[in-house]
């Protein structure tokens, strides 16, 4: 449901922008304050998720091979660290392209070798999956506290909304295709490829329930976390076995190396230049490949001390974190993409505000995780228009909104 929304109006938007971040428009839409605080915001966002998505793959793996946690970390630091820093942003997307490709031809091995020692093969795996009820994605209802029908939606819609319009890491990617159609090729191909991925990953978790529970005794975990590392040496063939284990490995890098790129251009472009105006290409370049290097560094010992300090329910962590920033993050994008009147004043008091309702919303009411993305976007366009209104001020004749930009532009050329 999002890529024709993105399709449709960010995209040809951000291309005509002529910027290298989505943080410069920040500036030419309302100012220098703007523009540094969406952009802190957002490598601040995508340091805590670093730490995060190496340990999570890490502490899995080291449990069935026996391999050390902080081993496993270190190599997933320093190896997604060494090729973002040698290769950018095409290093990024072609390992990005294999790594997918592997990743889901070892799901769809597994898949297949559970099934094979699962006794009436595919037609046991469905039997059973529908006794207990592993088809059923959603519930029906209006419980907000759980991943209802009218939940999913909105959640998911939010979800996606956020980095497919204010996160760096997927907006370079619009950036660095040669034209907008291809760019939205990409997007559409990315969007049909999201349908069979769901499809081959959810299918993967029933065969392993079903598997499992036909295979009682070889469960050596009661963490759900495990089940697939264990699956996958205790039965796949050793050269298989550990070109799947690679793929989790490689899922993991594939989203360490966007955010490292992503947040070393947002500090040169956004923040470094500031400071180094008039610095040769050359030499923003250097200081872009040392800050990839400490990005790596710091991602790695932040993996090491979640692994230290032993954080439960980190996923549930991270959703908290993206509703709380994120979502304000986004808001402030549609404040400024879509909303005449609306200012500066009224986009920095919309994302702490938005943070304040959703920390709010956390802490006085037991709504799903899932649908703090949804209050953050909704808060801080509310918010930031309101105090738009309130405190306008001379209002820009001519404000770089969609209207101005891409329908008055198309609308020239007809």
């Amino acid at each position: 449901a999002i890529v024709p929304i993105i399709v449709r109006f960010y995209l040809p938007f951000f291309r005509r922008l002529n910027v290298t971040t989505a943080y410069e428009y920040l500036e030419a839409r309302f100012n220098v304050k703007v523009r540094t605080l969406a952009s802190v915001t957002f490598m601040l966002m995508q340091l805590a998720r670093i730490g995060i998505v190496i340990y999570l793959p890490s502490i899995a793996i080291s449990a069935v091979t026996g391999i050390d946690i902080f081993l496993c970390i270190a190599i997933m630091g320093v190896v997604s660290t060494v090729y973002t820093v040698m290769g950018g942003i095409e290093a990024v997307i072609w390992t990005d392209v294999i790594q997918v490709l592997v990743l889901l031809g070892g799901a769809i091995f597994c898949i297949g070798i559970a099934i094979s020692n699962v006794e009436g093969g595919l037609s046991e795996v469905v039997s059973q999956g529908l006794v207990y009820d592993k088809f059923k994605m959603f519930h029906a209802g209006w419980d907000p506290s759980r991943l209802v029908v009218w939940v999913a939606i909105v959640s998911f819609f939010f979800l996606n909304l956020i980095p497919y319009t204010s996160d760096q890491t997927v907006v370079q990617r619009y950036l660095s295709v040669r034209d907008e159609k291809a760019a939205a090729k990409s997007l559409w191909t990315n969007g049909l490829f999201t349908l069979p991925g769901i499809v081959v990953f959810f299918g993967l978790g029933t065969t392993l329930f079903v598997f499992y529970l036909a295979n009682p005794a070889v469960i050596n975990s009661n963490k759900p976390d495990e089940l697939l590392p264990y699956f996958i040496v205790q039965n796949l063939p050793v050269g298989v076995a550990g070109t799947v284990i690679a793929a989790i490995f490689a899922a993991s890098m594939s989203s360490l190396d966007s955010s490292m790129n992503s947040i070393s251009s947002a500090y040169i472009t956004d923040i470094h230049s500031r400071f180094g105006k008039g610095q040769s290409d050359k030499r923003n370049l250097n200081v872009a490949k040392w800050l990839t290097v400490v990005i790596g560094v710091v991602g790695t010992v932040s993996a090491m001390w979640i692994a230290v300090a032993n954080v439960e329910y980190i996923f549930d962590f991270f959703q908290e974190v993206l509703g709380l920033f994120g979502g304000g993050l986004a808001g402030i994008f549609i404040l400024a993409v879509f909303l005449r009147k609306a200012n500066a004043t009224g986009a920095i008091t919309g994302l702490f505000g938005s943070a304040l309702v959703t920390w709010v919303v956390r802490s006085q009411t037991d709504i799903t995780v899932y649908l703090y993305a949804a209050v953050g976007v909704v808060s801080c366009v509310v918010i930031g228009y309101l105090v738009s209104l309130l405190f306008g001020g001379k209002s820009d004749a001519n404000p770089l909104t969609y209207t101005q930009l891409v329908e008055n532009t198309a609308a020239d050329k007809g």
